[in-house]
């Protein structure tokens, strides 16, 4: 049988991990088969784990419980059976604090999408996902995002959002770091507008406008010939209020206007 094994060393990795680390035994009396590693966890006497380990003189014990001793076990063995085992306790660590992430960065990629990036926490604050925070005027939304950038879908044409992104781990949430940026603006005009055939379309900042053409009247989502010699009395006049343009229409007539950018409201 081999004697003890030498220099018998366990480091904390982090604060659920043991780095245990051995030289051979001084005299193998025979082939080397392996190792035998015991750990057991102090005051737990029930806590008991065993592994073998064959052609390495090192072995990582995860998944252990955060700030707790643990006695480790090391023996060589061969074909005729084991040797004396060597012993040492050692202690995970505790659960680390999380420091913000630095570096954030978030740009439009087109009218309902943003991508957000940062530089990731260091290894040793055991982060194990980030979450981020995007809000609007009007509401607040957030997920879970394991890397270190997001692509996010589904927004306002045209809005502010506030981003903001924080580290997890286990046990603990760290600051949030946070950035601005506004979605790009679409162009209705292009295609997506319900303006009537005999109107122009004109974009605007978050919207759109339509307008008869010359010599009709109406909102622009409807236009109807104005009566030869009608008097302006019979008309409302154009004119701009709380920021949105109200076009020349025969008096009785129902207009609709979209919202302005910064406004709730379907119409």
């Amino acid at each position: 049988m081999p004697s003890k094994v030498r220099n018998l060393t366990i480091t904390a990795h982090n604060s659920t991990a043991l780095l245990v680390e051995w030289s051979p035994p001084a005299r193998k009396n025979g082939i080397l088969q392996g190792y035998h590693i015991i750990l057991s966890m102090m005051r737990k006497e029930r806590y008991r784990v065993s592994t073998t380990v064959k052609d390495a003189e090192k072995y990582l014990a995860a998944h252990l419980m955060a700030d707790t001793e643990f006695a480790i076990t090391v023996q060589g063995f061969t074909t005729t059976g084991s040797g004396p085992p060597s012993c040492k306790i050692a202690k995970t660590n505790n659960i680390p604090n999380v420091t913000a992430p630095k570096n954030i960065t978030a740009f439009p990629v087109s009218w309902h999408t943003i991508e957000v990036t940062w530089t990731p926490l260091d290894r040793k604050e055991e982060v194990t996902s980030y979450e981020v925070e995007y809000c609007s005027f009007i509401n607040c939304s957030s997920m879970q995002v394991q890397g270190s950038s997001v692509v996010v879908k589904g927004l306002t044409q045209y809005t502010s959002y506030t981003v903001k992104v924080r580290g997890r781990n286990a046990q603990n949430a760290g600051p949030w770091i946070s950035t601005d940026v506004k979605t790009l603006d679409l162009d209705e005009c292009s295609g997506r507008h319900r303006c009537n055939e005999n109107a122009f379309c004109i974009n605007t900042a978050g919207s759109y406008e339509c307008r008869c053409k010359s010599g009709l009247s109406g909102d622009g989502y409807w236009c109807e010939v104005a009566p030869t010699g009608s008097p302006d009395d019979d008309f409302c006049k154009e004119e701009l209020f709380r920021n949105i343009t109200w076009m020349r229409t025969p008096k009785g007539k129902t207009i609709e206007r979209h919202c302005p950018y910064g406004f709730l409201g379907e119409k």
